[in-house]
């Protein structure tokens, strides 16, 4: 989870200063994360992408979402004046632990924002029937 955090971090200061490669920030859909006593929920800011993009795979304790969002302008023919919304794959992946019931796991999307709520695993408690 530091670690994660730590990257949150770096993408923010590279956001705040302005890197130059851009991809590395715009390629990088916003995410809150929040934390309950029995459940995480994820929500994923997808701005103009359909949910038949968007693929979401649990592997080795991580949540990866990942998907593409095209390019919309259709037969128009002409240069861009601003390009601001980023097109093309993008990805993110959350560290949530082995502690988590992807059984359980619900999704909701709705405009534009992915909803992901993920039970925590219940442990006994000695002496706990």
């Amino acid at each position: 989870m530091a670690g994660e955090i730590w990257e949150e971090l770096e993408a923010l200061w590279d956001f705040v200063i302005g890197i130059d490669d851009a991809e590395s920030v715009s390629l990088r859909p916003p995410v809150n994360i929040f934390e309950g006593k029995d459940v995480f929920l994820i929500q994923v800011a997808f701005a103009g992408v359909p949910r038949e993009d968007i693929e979401v795979v649990y592997r080795d304790g991580k949540l990866i979402v990942k998907g593409k969002r095209k390019d919309n302008i259709g037969n128009l023919r002409g240069k861009y004046h601003s390009l601001e919304i980023f097109v093309g794959p993008f990805e993110r992946e959350i560290s949530l632990g082995k502690n988590v019931d992807m059984k359980r796991m619900k999704m909701k999307y709705e405009n534009g924002l992915l909803e992901i709520l993920i039970p925590k695993v219940k442990r006994g408690i000695k002496g706990e029937e």
